[in-house]
């Protein structure tokens, strides 16, 4: 390394689970030598570092702010330099610009302390530690610099708008740092590789128990909706960054809203239920985003029934407001179904093998809706599963078909002058 006493780590993260302790980066000497930063089941960052056998800590500040948002992209900063005569000024902690002071305990190390973080010829991990403590959401654009304690203004500046966003490195690395964007595909430690160096020093990470379908096109850049683990039922298990649900538990409806709710505009999504063989039960739909909750979204039950929903069953029937009445066709094993929300005329359609028109007409306009699903187990037991794509691409690995921006990877045609549900379409079209 070019220093071991000057280091600065710069990433972006969005969280899927809380309350559980996961390793945002880590790297591990031998034994008890080790550092790294961790989300810790409190929903606390906490940078940990020591070089003592019995374990004892020589960093120790997990912070007071509690980071619980998951619809939104974090940029956190760890910025190092333990010559510094101040201990206060030897280990930094910075959140979308601004520097974290309060923690719930302080420990800084001792001037001149060498600090464990990635090394070079040690094991070093992102999204994971020596133990495990998997990192369950998304990261983005991560970087090393080895040798220099930078400041957050290095890796990202406040646009018009007052919104804290990226922006481009322009310094050196030194001779162990490297930058992570996270745009191949591969699982080999090269250039090919999802964890490629671009920086030019080639310092490769090799993925682990990851798939081409895990490199995203949700970004801080462009922030795409998925499903909102705190407005669900807390029974339904949400995974692979909150684009899948999973009813193992009832054959009564369980539900849950999206991050991202629209006023204006006109949007599209896709849903696809499985698995293949039994009668699980799906609904699929827009409801308004000031819908009970506790009635109809987090209890075991059809959260269409109240008229703030507005859904497609896979009965073939859509449901609203106490009732039920015949729309489009049952669904099979897997189906795949769009869904359109059109405000500027206050219209819901569905997509199922074709267009099946409006299922519902005279919206009210200018309040804000949110998208919905909810899954119930067939009545032999087997478990209802689904994939949702709100046109982040890859990961949900529908298709190829887009919106007129060039995001999607829907498996129908997104018709004309509909959306997939990110921040840039909502900049321009919500």
């Amino acid at each position: 390394n070019t220093s071991e006493r000057k280091k600065t780590f710069s990433l972006w993260f969005k969280r899927s689970t809380l309350g559980v302790y996961q390793s945002l980066f880590d790297s591990t000497v031998s034994g008890n030598i080790e550092g790294g930063v961790e989300i810790t089941n409190e929903d606390r960052i906490q940078v940990t570092d020591r070089d003592a056998t019995d374990g004892t800590g020589d960093i120790f500040l997990p912070t007071s702010m509690l980071f619980r948002d998951t619809s939104a992209w974090y940029h956190l900063v760890v910025a190092y330099d333990t010559t510094q005569g101040t201990d206060t000024n030897r280990v930094k902690v910075y959140v979308n610009g601004s520097q974290i002071t309060s923690f719930t305990s302080t420990t800084y190390p001792p001037q001149n302390y060498d600090i464990q973080d990635f090394r070079s010829s040690v094991a070093n991990y992102i999204g994971a530690n020596v133990s495990s403590s998997y990192y369950d959401g998304y990261i983005s654009e991560f970087y090393f610099i080895d040798g220099q304690q930078l400041a957050p203004t290095d890796f990202g500046e406040t646009n018009d708008n007052g919104v804290w966003i990226p922006k481009e490195y322009e310094g050196t690395y030194g001779n162990s740092g490297f930058f992570l964007e996270f745009q191949q595909t591969g699982t080999s430690a090269n250039s090919s590789g999802m964890g490629a160096d671009t920086s030019g020093n080639d310092n490769h990470f090799a993925a682990t128990n990851l798939a081409a379908t895990d490199v995203t096109t949700d970004t801080p850049q462009n922030n795409f909706a998925t499903w909102n683990p705190i407005a669900k039922n807390p029974n339904l298990p949400l995974a692979e960054g909150n684009t899948y649900a999973e009813n193992t538990g009832t054959d009564s409806f369980r539900s849950a809203l999206g991050t991202i709710g629209v006023s204006s505009g006109k949007w599209y999504w896709e849903f696809r239920g499985g698995p293949t063989g039994d009668a699980q039960k799906f609904i699929v739909g827009w409801t308004k985003a000031d819908v009970d909750y506790n009635a109809r979204i987090f209890a075991d039950s059809n959260p269409t029934v109240a008229s703030d929903g507005y859904g497609y069953r896979s009965d073939g029937n859509k449901v609203n407001n106490n009732s039920a009445s015949s729309y489009g066709a049952s669904w099979n094993s897997n189906t795949i179904v769009g869904i359109k929300l059109d405000l500027d005329n206050g219209t819901i359609g569905f997509i199922h093998g074709s267009d099946r028109g409006n299922a519902y007409t005279g919206l009210t306009t200018g309040i804000f809706y949110l998208p919905f699903c909810a899954l119930a187990q067939a009545s032999n037991g087997e478990d209802a599963t689904s994939f949702v794509n709100f046109g982040n691409g890859a990961h949900s690995d529908f298709g190829t078909n887009t919106d007129a921006n060039g995001y999607g990877g829907f498996t129908y045609s997104v018709p004309s002058g509909y959306y997939a549900l990110n921040t840039k379409n909502l900049a321009e079209y919500g």
